[in-house]
């Protein structure tokens, strides 16, 4: 009885003080929020990757240092909620300051829930004042030009961006030394195969379960689609219609649809095959993992290698007991006896743009705040910080990386890549649905091109209608702000270069889509 009493009266203590901390919590909140003398920024993103959060948090208390009186609050939304969280606040007009741009924020959304910070853009960072950017304006502080915050289509900045990643392929040094007797990387695609081969066997021989390359569906595509596109590099521009020395997803569907390339196509049959070839050195069922269960089974030891981004260096070098090295991600090369007359070279990072651009809700009551925030941490003293405490690439010019990052920093000699089977919405669909088949038993790569060549035409054409159909509202939406630009232009003197500006470059691009769209209605009514 005594004892049964002691964790009565002990359960109600526990109770009552998580009581009388949520009162004092909600107290404390309630006086913060109400208090004149403190401004507060709120910004919310989904990088939960290890070194960021922290980063940014200290970024934060910077800025607070400098600004006695603010109050920066960050927000962290796992990736898999934050396109529903973001359009409940969008739309219910309770958003924070800052939102990083991206999933569940389209082009609409964007321009009905979002200000525009073009004007503020071509002005210097104050923030740069005594750094070699000092006077620079803004945009160009960006080792991307800030390409990662503007809309092409609307002709407008719409958010800073904060990072700046590439894709390689992580491995563990020690269990490469167990398999080889060297710690060293593969050189090339060949010896990467050659390597995945001789991890089959050591597994074997010593009764040890290790895979050569741990796969999810976020992981797998990585890989397989770089190796992929390399492949159709010299196709994309044989059937490159522009001659831009860029072959986007139109074309291809505008190709495939003219019949000048399909699955049966032999440098299509290349890329099937090599994915097949992947796809068999990778964890049975990899397809229905999710990129955790990749990265748990590189950390636990389990496999050689493992395809991610920059964004988990943090990560990957932190958390294993294991030293941890980084190489290219491989792709055959040109003098490859078998498949080097498909490929130009090895693929070129200078399209790499800078990514996860903090917008500006239009119901911010702190938009000057907020942008201000956003200079400071864009700056060039900023971004060294951020850099320096997240492990993260750099996106500010003269902004060094960490040692252990540098393998990551973008490469801009080489050439573009080619195009793959996922680009678009419904063709990804079809490829999907039937990727199975590439890593069966029996002739996987016949089996997917008898299951697939059907249902991929009818997909791209349905990915052709969609196209013509986002274009046509783009191109009414273009209209009115084009008219809204020139009528500002003529009511506003002092800015009407900026408003011409803007409105001769959307009418431009109106006139590319146009034609595009002039052309692509006379494929489909053939």
């Amino acid at each position: 009885m005594k004892s049964s009493s002691w964790l009565q009266t002990g359960g109600f203590a526990l109770l009552g003080f998580a009581f009388a901390l949520s009162v004092w919590k909600v107290f404390t909140y309630t006086k913060q929020e109400n208090d004149p003398n403190v401004r507060t920024l709120r910004f919310a993103h989904w990088q939960l990757e290890d070194g960021v959060s922290g980063a940014l948090d200290q970024a934060a208390r910077d800025y607070e240092k400098l600004h006695p009186g603010v109050r920066i609050i960050q927000i962290r939304i796992p990736e898999k909620v934050y396109p529903n969280w973001v359009t409940t606040q969008l739309v219910g007009g309770t958003a924070p300051d800052l939102i990083q741009i991206g999933k569940g924020i389209d082009q609409a959304r964007l321009a009905r829930f979002f200000d525009p910070i073009t004007d503020e853009v071509i002005k210097p960072n104050p923030y740069n004042v005594g750094s070699p950017l000092e006077g620079v304006p803004w945009r160009d502080t960006f080792i991307d030009g800030m390409t990662g915050g503007f809309d092409e289509t609307l002709q407008d900045y719409y958010g800073a961006p904060l990072f700046m990643a590439t894709v390689r392929m992580y491995y563990n040094r020690s269990l490469m030394r167990d398999i080889t007797g060297s710690d060293q990387p593969p050189r090339n695609f060949a010896e990467m195969i050659e390597l995945a081969d001789k991890t089959r066997e050591f597994s074997r021989r010593e009764n040890r379960l290790v895979v050569p390359i741990a796969g999810s569906r976020y992981n797998a595509p990585i890989l397989i689609e770089r190796v992929f596109a390399s492949m159709t590099q010299r196709l994309g521009q044989d059937l490159a219609t522009r001659r831009q020395f860029q072959f986007d997803g139109e074309q291809m569907l505008v190709a495939l649809l003219q019949d000048r390339w399909n699955l049966e196509t032999p440098a299509l049959q290349s890329s099937l095959k090599l994915a097949s070839q992947l796809g068999r050195h990778m964890q049975p069922g990899f397809m229905q993992l999710d990129r955790e269960d990749a990265t748990f089974l590189f950390e636990q030891g389990r496999a050689l290698m493992v395809a991610t981004g920059s964004w988990d260096a943090t990560t990957l070098f932190n958390r294993p007991s294991f030293p941890v090295g980084v190489f290219d991600l491989p792709a055959p090369s040109p003098q490859h006896p078998e498949y080097g007359r498909f490929v130009m070279g090895r693929h070129s990072e200078q399209g790499v743009r800078s990514y996860g651009p903090l917008g500006i809700p239009n119901v911010s009551k702190n938009r000057e705040l907020a942008l201000d925030f956003l200079r400071f941490v864009t700056s060039q003293p900023g971004n060294q910080n951020f850099t320096t405490r997240s492990g993260w690439l750099p996106v500010t010019l003269n902004v060094k990386p960490v040692d252990s990052v540098a393998p990551f920093m973008p490469v801009f000699d080489g050439y573009p890549d080619g195009f793959t089977l996922t680009r678009t919405t419904e063709m990804r669909r079809v490829v999907e649905t039937n990727f199975h088949l590439l890593f069966g038993p029996e002739e996987p790569v016949q089996r997917f091109v008898d299951n697939v060549s059907g249902p991929l035409k009818s997909a791209g054409r349905a990915d052709l209608v969609r196209l013509q159909r986002d274009r046509v509202q783009q191109l009414t939406r273009a209209d009115l702000t084009v008219t809204a630009n020139e009528m500002l232009a003529a009511q506003n003197a002092d800015e009407a270069e900026a408003y011409l500006r803007r409105a001769r470059g959307q009418r431009e691009r109106q006139f590319g889509a146009e034609t595009a769209h002039a052309h692509v209605s006379t494929l489909l009514e053939e």
